[in-house]
């Protein structure tokens, strides 16, 4: 998905969109074909995916109502960029997840 900022025209694009990929590097906004990234299937990205989704289970079993509760006040608090520079915010799952993994 990409995300776009308009203004007096488009101000900044960031993401693919129709086959293209727009972003911006130190020398400013470009465009490019959009590439399908190959699935290697390491055996670290194995580990990673197992991660995920031990903490997708540690999330809604283990972690009691206080705990998730205390990652969303965590999220509420903290403004993360996306990838225009704005600022966003996370849910706590999101937090946890990032924090844990």
């Amino acid at each position: 998905m990409a995300l776009v900022k308009y203004g007096g025209g488009i101000i900044q694009m960031s993401g693919s969109m129709a086959g293209n990929t727009f972003a911006r590097n130190r020398y400013g906004n470009y465009v490019r074909s959009k590439t399908v990234p190959v699935n290697p299937n390491t055996t670290r990205q194995q580990v990673v995916r197992s991660i995920i989704a031990d903490l997708v289970v540690e999330w809604s079993q283990t972690l009691t109502a206080a705990q998730r509760t205390a990652w969303n006040l965590y999220a509420d608090s903290v403004e993360m960029l996306n990838k225009l520079g704005e600022s966003i915010k996370l849910s706590g799952f999101n937090h946890f997840c990032r924090s844990n993994a």
